[in-house]
């Protein structure tokens, strides 16, 4: 890697900023993010009642102002983790153009310069435009400040970014997160082969609570990386969430019609999440406290899966459609007794429930990971089908011992949990198309500082 020094690029950070800035995009007191700690569930969640009309389209009209309006971009952890998610999702795989190391730093310098303003609610007033010269505001938005939309711009690195074809591209080879690599090709039931919408240098996880937000962001990196970097693939997303849900209930549902989310980590949990999500001293000292996201776009089977009668739909995942519950309790957050159930009279042994957490004690609690979906809805293919499914990310402190784990000794074993179970039931009806491995790097927490700096500075 070339030589840089910490002040040139910060000086450079600082540049950046400034026409931003002087593009229009001037930040208020109202909209200066403040410095993000481990969030409380009062944070992470609005304290009113937000309904939606669930379609491409979602909007809100709370009876009071939500807690949350914007999400600071300063903070320990990016925003996209562990914030609440909001209920329109952009997934952008961009490419690296650039060859030096030095428009490497420049790429993530802009890509911070942008979303903290953007996150801000800063949309470029009109009256600092200059006629002669492309404007800085594309202007779908408008031109006052956004209060709203919880827009939160996260970035992760690929594989690709620290090594390709075998070679060293930017001299960050020896730094490399110590599981990053390209999804693996050989999971079970995934229908890779041809796929456009595969891994990439660089994720954009752009979510807020309307696609036109997420698209006048994503344009607007493009627009400030021109020649730097390129888009792979992009897929848009949806979900219509539930608010005040309590601790373990579910806050969606699937296009196949079951709640979403049950049993997910608690993100307030610190130790949890230091736990299972956030790297530690085992990762190179740029990597610590951040995280690895699996990111999976899952088409589901949807007209075989609605000639499916109920029992066998609630078979095949193993809870109750309508409550939510396994399908030996009563209420969604009652924990299942496998135990009690060693041949699956109740819970078949190759329900989604009982494949993807056995309640093994630490050895599949260690497992866990934090669950964040979004849907999609891509029209029909060629054959008239639908092309829709299921948006997957998740995030977990090492993505071979619990994402990749999970899939290949539980999910996708046919001996598991007894010899000759089979695979998950489900997999009959859902199929992975495209997606790939990401490390998340943590926050930005000064002014000065910007993504990836202590890996791009040594």
């Amino acid at each position: 890697m070339s030589e840089i020094s910490r002040r040139a690029a910060l000086k450079a950070l600082g540049l950046a900023t400034a026409s931003a800035v002087a593009g229009g995009a001037v930040a208020t007191n109202a909209f200066r993010p403040q410095e993000q700690s481990q969030p409380s569930a009062a944070t992470l969640q609005p304290t009113a009642n937000v309904s939606s009309t669930g379609t491409f389209s979602p909007t809100a009209t709370p009876a009071t102002a939500p807690a949350v309006e914007l999400y600071p971009f300063e903070g320990v952890y990016q925003a996209g983790v562990i914030t609440d998610p909001p209920e329109a999702v952009l997934l952008v795989s961009l490419q690296v153009l650039a060859t030096k190391p030095d428009d490497l730093v420049k790429i993530m310098q802009i890509l911070t310069a942008r979303s903290r303003e953007m996150m801000a609610g800063q949309m470029g007033a009109a009256a600092a435009e200059d006629a002669t010269f492309p404007p800085h505001n594309t202007g779908e938005l408008g031109y006052d400040p956004l209060k709203d939309g919880r827009l939160s711009v996260m970035v992760g690195l690929g594989s690709s970014l620290f090594t390709r074809d075998g070679k060293d591209r930017f001299g960050l080879a020896s730094k490399k997160p110590i599981a990053l690599k390209p999804m693996p090709r050989d999971l079970v039931g995934d229908r890779l082969a041809g796929s456009t919408r595969l891994d990439g240098d660089i994720l954009l996880q752009i979510s807020s609570d309307h696609p036109l937000v997420n698209f006048h962001a994503f344009r607007d990196i493009l627009k400030n990386t021109k020649g730097l970097v390129s888009p792979v693939w992009v897929q848009p997303g949806f979900q219509r969430y539930f608010q005040n849900m309590q601790p373990g209930e579910a806050k969606a549902r699937g296009l196949l019609g079951f709640k979403d989310g049950t049993a997910n980590l608690d993100v307030t949990d610190a130790e949890l999440m230091s736990k299972l999500i956030w790297t530690g001293p085992e990762e190179p000292d740029w990597a610590q406290g951040g995280t690895y996201v699996a990111v999976r776009v899952i088409r589901e089977q949807i007209e075989r899966w609605d000639r499916l009668n109920l029992s066998q739909q609630e078979a095949s995942i193993g809870r109750t459609k309508t409550t939510g519950a396994t399908l030996d309790t009563k209420t969604e957050t009652a924990l299942p007794d496998y135990a009690a159930d060693p041949d699956g009279v109740k819970v078949p042994l190759n329900s989604h429930v009982r494949k993807a957490n056995p309640r093994l004690g630490e050895e599949s609690d260690k497992r866990r990971m934090l669950r964040r979906g979004f849907l999609y809805m891509n029209g029909v293919d060629k054959s008239g089908l639908l092309d829709a499914g299921f948006l997957f990310q998740g995030f977990c402190r090492n993505i071979e011992e619990q994402f990749e784990f999970v899939k290949r000794n539980y999910m996708t074993n046919r001996h598991f949990p007894k010899q000759n179970t089979g695979v998950q039931d489900l997999d009959e009806y859902i199929f992975c198309v495209g997606g790939g491995y990401f490390f998340v790097p943590a926050g930005v927490q000064k002014e000065d500082r910007f993504l990836a700096d202590a890996l791009l500075l040594g």
